[in-house]
């Protein structure tokens, strides 16, 4: 089978081109291990080739199963997906290590404009000879 799109609306056909999948998805990816990934309405599912939901559509974002896993991730978060629909914690998403970073990067630059100041002050109270 493969995906195709008509009016921006996903499914699949089989060689002949006969429909398979009715085009539905707002994205629909190939099928690998039995399941093909879908978007609708911008959540993530699997659904197998008789167009049953495996694996329901509650991912932010998800990759098609090239292995017997995937990474899905949801709610800022990053898991491991298997085919069975086991969902394993492996980390946080790239936006929010990015936003770790950037709160990083603007506590050391408020950190360093408060220790400037403070060596200011201690400047001006020191006596010069």
């Amino acid at each position: 089978r493969s995906a195709v799109a008509i009016h921006s609306k996903f499914g699949h056909i089989d060689k002949s081109g006969q429909v398979r999948t009715p085009l539905t998805y707002d994205f629909a990816s190939y099928y690998q291990h039995g399941l093909s990934m879908v978007r609708m309405k911008d959540k993530y599912g699997f659904i197998d080739t008789s167009n049953r939901l495996i694996i329901p559509l509650i991912y932010d974002e998800a990759f098609p199963f090239d292995r017997v896993t995937t990474i899905v991730e949801r709610y800022w978060l990053r898991y491991e997906l298997s085919l069975d629909g086991q969902a394993q914690l492996v980390g946080f998403s790239f936006k929010l290590k990015a936003l770790f970073i950037i709160a990083g990067l603007l506590i050391f630059i408020w950190l360093s404009s408060l220790v400037n100041e403070l060596r200011s002050q201690f400047r001006a109270k020191v006596p010069r000879h």
